[in-house]
C-alpha cells in the first residue's frame, strides 16, 4: 500500500510486513531524534554493498537493452551490535528500470522511501530481531534500458545504521553495481547466471 504522510508530500512509504502502523511510527520517530550526523563506533565497522548475485560475488552487469538482473542490497553489523535499522541512499542512472517491487528480508518490519531533489532516494527499513553479520536486505528484479556505461551507486555518506544499543554508525559503501562498464566486460550475463547455479548446490 502507498501513501502520503500529510505535511510531508515527498514522504512515501510502503508498508511491508506485520505490526505495520506501530512499526512506522517507531521508524519516523527514530529518523527523526537521531543525531544530523552519524557516528562510527570504535569497536566495528558497518559496511553495506550492491551485488548482482546472492553469494556476493558479482558487482558488474553487462548486457544489451532488456537485460534483466537482480540488485542485492546488503549490511554488514560487527560484534553482535544488532541491526535495528538501516538507511541507504541510492543514485539510480536513468538507464536502469526497476520491473517488480523488492522482495524484503523476513525481519524487515517497514520500508520509508524519500525522494530528493538531487535525484536519489532514501531507503530506511526497520528491522526486527536484532541480527548481526551479513544481512541481505532486499534483492529487486531490474532491466537495461540501453547499453551505455552506468552504475547503481550506493551514496556511502549519507548511509546510516542504528544498533540495537540504540547507537547511530556511519556505513562504508564497499560496493555498487556497474551497468556496462568496459572495465567490467569480463563479467557477463552468463557468467551471472552460472554463479547462480553454482549457489543452488553449496
Amino acid at each position: 500500500m502507498f501513501g502520503t504522510i500529510s505535511g510531508m508530500p515527498q514522504l512515501n512509504f510502503v508498508l511491508v510486513s506485520g505490526m505495520k502502523t506501530m512499526a512506522m511510527i517507531m521508524l519516523f520517530l527514530i529518523l527523526r531524534v537521531g543525531p544530523a550526523a552519524a557516528r562510527p563506533l570504535a569497536n566495528g565497522t558497518f559496511l553495506v554493498a550492491l551485488y548482482a548475485d546472492q553469494s556476493r560475488s558479482i558487482t558488474c552487469v553487462s548486457g544489451p537493452p532488456g537485460t534483466t538482473f537482480e540488485q542485492v542490497a546488503w549490511v554488514y553489523v560487527p560484534n553482535d551490535l544488532g541491526l535495528a535499522y538501516v538507511t541507504f541512499r541510492f543514485d539510480f542512472p536513468e538507464n536502469v528500470d526497476r520491473t517488480r517491487r523488492p522482495v524484503f528480508n523476513d525481519l524487515v518490519l517497514d520500508a520509508i522511501f524519500t525522494d530528493f531533489s538531487d535525484g536519489t532516494v532514501e531507503w530506511n527499513m526497520l528491522f526486527g530481531g536484532c541480527p548481526s553479520g551479513w544481512i541481505q536486505v532486499f534483492s529487486q528484479e531490474c532491466v537495461l534500458l540501453d547499453s551505455q556505461p552506468s552504475r547503481i551507486r550506493i551514496v556511502g555518506d549519507r548511509s546510516l545504521a542504528r544498533d540495537c544499543n540504540f547507537t547511530l554508525n556511519g556505513v562504508s559503501a564497499i560496493s555498487d553495481l556497474s551497468l556496462n562498464d568496459p572495465e567490467c566486460m569480463q563479467v557477463s550475463t552468463v557468467s551471472m547466471i552460472w554463479s547462480r547455479v553454482k549457489t543452488m548446490f553449496r
